[in-house]
């Protein structure tokens, strides 16, 4: 009888992983990378000499990066070192991997909180479609790093608050820091720690304050320096006003926790699918919504903490990525299905929670109704994220599926103008291209890949006045440099093509078709291959 209680755990622990990593097989069948991944091999950064110190120590030296997350990059050093650029299948095992164990540390967490159902709620953790652009798409291995570390902290946390083992503490602590290093979504923990206390204990004591206390100093000191990182990078970011902020924060909770009960139509990159009031009342009615949703569950409070804790915990989870400070991204849209990875166990908990209720009622056959039910739930949605996650599958897919179901998505029309131009289909690319510029005028990587196509179709006037203004934009943007460089040759405009292309070298020395370019010029009164 012992050996069996202890096998049970474990049969339940492997079907969870199991599940987890099962629901992700096309992602696993991957023959490409998807668009920001290639940010990982561009320039070669993540294999050059002293890559790690720069991770570590010098994060500000990383290109286009603004965040201070160096337990991710380490991460990626050590695949690229494995995997290489050649084999996406390994990155996207480690993701899924790590989703795999991030499930049943959810298992294990909701358990010791005693949450009835706990093993239901972590199976739909491992299935649910919002977290296939989290586990699916490799660049956002950050995701799912930081709620592994996230977990386990909770887990040690509350091992210490029950026991008072310091050791636990310890581990704690350092596992916030990693989860810190992973993805600074991971800010919020102690607010959510706070949260948990209060719904355990009839109330928070100074104790409770005290060992909350580590964390919340070690949060600002993080927030502080990844601040820094987000000022030197100077990446764009969408002005709006605090009333618009109010507005976008409580729209956003509205559709994620929309996404979690109805998870149709899913897209990695969403529509805005509102506008942004900036006066009247109006701005401030998703808020006021919440507010109220929150004050009649404070009124109900006699009958359990649960609802209002849960309410809590999911906006305290969200809330860095509510808009509340704009962040570059938001450029693209509001709301991404990925930022709500570990947010999305909270409401998945208190289903089961809802279905313990139901399942107190006298009689077998309800009782087995409800298991059912749950089944079916667990085989659509799994089927649901299959389907999804084969998107996946490279670039172009990627792309094309994000276009059909967001015509407005910027990076998914410069993705297709990349991938047509690569082909040789320039007036397909140039097409793509100057509808990622409509949408998105500042985007000056598509502004040049616009220009490339004009210049290849023979319409070289237009395609020097998108370049003037790409680097009007970005007077660094190298391709675009070189571009104009080699059609000012072309025309026999010498002077100025060297001009061009001595400012690329002067940013980089070494760089090849610059240096090539200049040889050109000096051995032929003509050129015409930029």
């Amino acid at each position: 009888m012992l050996e069996q209680s202890r096998l049970r755990p474990a049969i339940a622990g492997l079907a969870l992983a199991a599940m987890a990593v099962l629901v992700y097989g096309p992602a696993l069948h991957s023959t490409g990378f998807v668009w920001d991944d290639y940010s990982l091999f561009a320039g070669n950064w993540l294999s050059a000499p002293g890559s790690l110190t720069r991770i570590w120590f010098r994060p500000w030296e990383l290109r286009g990066e603004e965040h201070y997350w160096p337990v991710t990059y380490t991460l990626f050093y050590l695949q690229n070192l494995v995997w290489g650029s050649a084999n996406p299948v390994g990155w996207h095992l480690v993701n899924v991997l790590f989703h795999a164990a991030n499930t049943v540390l959810a298992w294990q967490l909701l358990k010791r909180l005693r949450i009835p159902g706990a093993w239901l709620a972590a199976a739909l953790f491992a299935v649910h479609p919002v977290h296939v652009d989290s586990v699916a798409w490799i660049i956002e291995l950050k995701d799912v790093l930081s709620a592994f570390f996230c977990l386990v902290a909770a887990m040690l946390y509350l091992h210490y608050s029950d026991f008072g083992r310091r050791l636990a503490c310890g581990g704690a602590l350092a596992a916030f820091a990693l989860a810190l290093m992973s993805k600074s979504v991971a800010v919020t923990l102690p607010a959510a720690l706070v949260i948990l206390e209060w719904w355990r204990n009839p109330k928070l004591t100074r104790r409770h304050w005290l060992i909350v206390a580590p964390f919340v100093v070690l949060a600002v000191i993080f927030v502080a320096f990844d601040l820094t990182m987000v000022g030197r990078a100077a990446n764009p970011v969408p002005v709006i006003s605090w009333p618009e902020r109010a507005y976008v924060a409580g729209m956003a909770v509205f559709h994620y926790a929309k996404t979690i009960v109805w998870p149709v139509n899913l897209c990695p990159v969403e529509l805005r699918w509102f506008d942004l009031p900036s006066t009247g009342v109006m701005p401030f009615v998703p808020v006021a919504l919440l507010a109220a949703l929150l004050a009649v569950l404070a009124k109900r409070i006699r009958r359990g903490k649960g609802p209002l804790a849960l309410a809590l915990l999911y906006i305290a989870l969200l809330s860095p990525t509510l808009g509340i400070i704009p962040f570059s991204y938001m450029r693209y849209s509001y709301v991404a299905n990925r930022f709500q990875y570990l947010a999305c166990l909270v409401p998945l908990a208190g289903i089961p929670g809802m279905l313990a209720q139901f399942n107190q009622r006298p009689g077998q056959t309800f009782r087995k109704l409800v298991m059912v039910m749950a089944a079916v739930v667990i085989c659509v949605l799994g089927y649901m994220t299959w389907n999804y996650s084969r998107i996946y599958r490279d670039n172009e897919t990627w792309a094309t599926y994000t276009l059909e179901h967001n015509p407005a998505a910027a990076p998914a029309c410069e993705i297709l103008a990349a991938t047509f131009a690569a082909r040789g289909e320039f007036e397909k690319s140039a097409a793509h291209a100057a509808t990622a510029v409509t949408i998105d005028p500042d985007n000056t990587s598509a502004r040049y890949m616009w220009a490339l196509g004009l210049f290849k179709t023979n319409k070289h006037r237009e395609a020097i006045e998108q370049l003037n203004t790409a680097l009007a934009q970005n007077p660094k943007h190298l391709n675009s440099l070189i571009l104009r460089a080699g059609i000012q040759a072309s025309k026999g405009d010498r002077s100025a093509a060297e001009a061009d292309y001595q400012t690329v070298l002067k940013l980089d020395a070494t760089n090849s078709r610059a240096l090539s370019g200049l040889k050109d010029l000096q051995t032929s009164p003509t050129h015409t291959n930029p």
